[in-house]
């Protein structure tokens, strides 16, 4: 649900309008491009290519609705199951690092104290 300026009561209501943007997965994001343009509505970035935070890379189109809000239109439908499997496996490493690393502060702590007394 994104804010409306019609709706002023339920549960949505302290929405504003125009703070919402969202990613919609389009196989035909030129077609997009086109209703969107034949409508007479507002692209903010025509379809192009991008890469995103991840490293991923997606085509994509930006466009505003009459309200404010962003809709972006793209190729990308998230990670891979192998991609998934292995930020998982970085993850427990990391995780391993911090409690190790903080199980040797720990140990080293009543050492510092005394160095600082």
């Amino acid at each position: 649900m994104f804010g409306s300026t019609r709706h002023t009561d339920g549960v949505h209501g302290w929405m504003r309008a125009g703070t919402s943007a969202v990613y919609v997965v389009s196989d035909d994001v030129d077609a997009v491009h086109r209703w969107v343009v034949d409508a007479g509505g507002e692209v903010l970035e025509p379809p192009h290519e991008t890469r995103f935070g991840s490293g991923a890379t997606a085509y994509v189109c930006t466009v505003r609705d009459p309200e404010g809000n962003l809709w972006t239109f793209g190729t990308y439908r998230g990670p891979s199951p192998e991609q998934v499997e292995k930020l998982r496996v970085q993850l427990a490493r990391a995780e391993d690092f911090a409690a190790t690393l903080g199980a040797r502060l720990e140990r080293n702590a009543p050492a510092a104290r005394d160095r600082n007394r």
